[in-house]
């Protein structure tokens, strides 16, 4: 999907198990990870969950690494004294990634 207002690509994959996705990108995972973000080769950020292990609380770790790397590759400065950008960004992460639960659930 298409990030809004920085621009770039996010990629939200809910997976069984990493085993694939780390060969196919070649991924090195110590093992025991329930989520992990990389950039892919074609230089979208792609946010890997573990289904049986997805809550609230992983998403949002998730999604500041995914802001993390937003604002680095743009170089904007986290202000602590401002964090509304940053804010509203995990918080549209973290809703893209429900969405995405909602459309997989039965």
């Amino acid at each position: 999907m298409k990030i809004p207002i920085y621009g770039g690509e996010l990629k939200i994959l809910i997976l069984s198990d990493f085993k694939a996705i780390a060969k196919k990108h070649n991924l090195i995972l110590e093992g025991g990870e329930d989520a992990f973000v990389f950039i892919s080769a074609k230089g979208e950020i792609v946010m890997c969950l573990q289904k049986d292990y997805i809550n609230p609380g992983l998403v949002a770790h998730e999604a500041v690494h995914v802001a993390s790397i937003v604002f680095r590759s743009r170089s904007i400065d986290f202000d602590p004294f401002n964090d509304e950008p940053i804010a509203y960004f995990i918080g549209w992460v973290v809703d893209e990634v429900y969405k995405k639960l909602d459309k997989e659930s039965p």
